[in-house]
């Protein structure tokens, strides 16, 4: 970038603090039209300027450029005195989308701010991460429809089955747009699950796996399960059988079939004869392993 721009970036970002009303305005006009990488480290330095007007303006057109380089001075200026300055860090995080804001933004979802508590659950929406699932399930209780609507947007994206009985409750949310965000938000989760897995087996830690479902949880129907997994040291019989039931009814026989292959991890022996008899009757196939 030539010293030219730099220096006129810098003039502009100066004119934001100028005691004359119509200069601070014609500098911010300025400013918002921006979408240059060069003038991210004046509006870094802006950040700490002791004017709120001129720390939201540089938020706000830092979240225009969308450059990685100001992430470090967007998380600490969520935490500023100004809500105007806090709501555009919020902004300008999520639209660069580092997985470093994650915490900070999870945070923020619980700002004495609604707005802020808005734009923090909507940059989580594109951040995608499940490592924030906790906060975004309590994020469903507040009291601004918008935090809500975009907790669940978040949600639904990230499909971590843990969100599945507080969605649930969703359902009946006093705001109609939420009510159906909710309802996407169920089945992307559902969509996800391709397995199933009852007891304590390595194979049931990722997020495409549903562990120990009970068909009282079971709101969509698992139309993707390709696979169940049985450890035959711990699993509930009840549960089991129950669950087979619900795939019969609700996944149907020729998907069993064609599609779902048990795993019986650990002593097929202790595995009631029932539920065996079942798995060769109705699925692909019935396959046994040692419990690792």
């Amino acid at each position: 970038m030539s010293r030219w721009k730099q220096n006129k970036y810098e003039r502009l970002v100066a004119q934001l603090g100028d005691k004359r009303w119509s200069i601070r305005m014609d500098a911010a006009v300025s400013l918002r039209k921006v979408n240059d990488s060069g003038a991210v480290d004046p509006l870094i330095k802006a950040l700490d300027h002791k004017s709120k007007y001129v720390r939201q303006i540089s938020a706000e057109v830092l979240e225009n450029i969308g450059d990685k380089r100001a992430i470090d001075s967007l998380i600490r200026t969520l935490s500023d005195s100004c809500s105007g300055v806090r709501c555009w860090s919020a902004k300008a995080l999520g639209k660069i989308g580092d997985s470093r804001a994650l915490e900070p933004l999870s945070n923020a979802l619980f700002d004495e701010d609604s707005h802020v508590r808005w734009w923090a659950a909507e940059a989580l929406v594109t951040i995608g991460d499940n490592r924030n699932t906790e906060s975004l399930i309590e994020a469903l209780s507040d009291n601004y429809a918008r935090v809500r609507y975009c907790s669940v947007k978040a949600l639904g994206r990230i499909s971590d089955h843990r969100a599945i009985k507080n969605l649930v409750k969703m359902l009946n949310d006093e705001d109609k747009t939420v009510r159906a965000e909710v309802s996407v938000a169920i089945e992307m989760i559902y969509a996800r699950f391709t397995k199933v897995a009852f007891g304590r087996i390595k194979e049931d830690k990722d997020l495409t796996t549903f562990r120990n479902p009970d068909v009282i949880d079971l709101v969509f129907p698992l139309n993707n399960m390709s696979r169940i997994y049985i450890d035959t040291e711990n699993y509930n019989y009840a549960q089991v059988e129950r669950f087979i039931t619900y795939a019969v009814n609700y996944v149907g026989k020729e998907h069993l079939k064609r599609t779902v292959e048990v795993h019986v991890h650990g002593d097929p022996e202790k595995l009631h004869l029932n539920l065996m008899n079942l798995f060769k009757h109705l699925c692909k196939r019935v396959e046994f392993h040692e419990r690792a």
